[in-house]
């Protein structure tokens, strides 16, 4: 349950300079959630998409209904024909870190300090004051 005034362990994805990229534990507080709607989309060829974006999807007013056809925008700038054939909704939690840095996570990578952590968080747990603190370990 979403309370603003929780503190919570979350997630949060670095960069490091070199390119590559690890998952870094950090306190932070749920300053608002959103809901991100993905679709499943099966295209002419059989062939399914479960995590379907409105942006790649082209539509002619609003969001696609249930079996409507579309056309789907994939790499390299194609077009598919598709078919709606699902979708979900998803809450994404605003986060700020104490660090004054957001980021927008899913509820998957949130943990209360009121329950007890996983022994996996607690073993990557680190407060980071920068980016490049945290990628330097």
């Amino acid at each position: 349950m979403y309370k603003a005034t929780l503190s919570f362990i979350i997630i949060m994805l670095f960069i490091s300079a070199a390119g590559t990229c690890r998952l870094q534990y950090a306190h932070g507080t749920v300053g608002g959630i959103d809901t991100l709607k993905t679709y499943e989309v099966q295209f002419d060829d059989g062939t399914l998409c479960s995590e379907m974006l409105l942006r790649d999807i082209i539509v002619n007013d609003g969001a696609p209904d249930l079996g409507s056809c579309v056309k789907v925008k994939w790499s390299k700038r194609e077009i598919y024909d598709a078919r709606i054939i699902g979708y979900t909704t998803v809450p994404q939690y605003r986060v700020i870190f104490d660090n004054g840095t957001t980021n927008t996570v899913t509820e998957e990578f949130i943990y209360s300090l009121n329950e007890p952590l996983p022994r996996r968080v607690k073993d990557k747990l680190k407060v980071c004051t920068t980016i490049h603190q945290c990628c330097a370990r």
